[in-house]
């Protein structure tokens, strides 16, 4: 149960890491959300979602997110 748990834990500390550097990366860009939604394919809910850390984004998300803002990684 307390592995389960420590796997969630740092599920959120990667999630909310990536939350932040992607809605810094983007407010860089001088792009709105609704820009950054258009431009990667997806839709401005999982933008939203993703920036707040509510969702885990996946590695095509992350790779979009990644050329469109050319963060080299992020």
């Amino acid at each position: 149960m307390q592995d389960q748990r420590a796997v969630v834990q740092g599920e959120m500390r990667v999630a909310g890491l990536f939350a932040s550097e992607m809605r810094r990366a983007r407010e860089n860009a001088g792009l709105t959300r609704e820009q950054l939604a258009e431009a990667v394919a997806f839709s401005v809910s999982l933008i939203e979602k993703v920036e707040s850390g509510n969702k885990q984004p996946s590695e095509q998300f992350a790779n979009a997110v990644d050329t469109v803002l050319k963060t080299d990684g992020l």
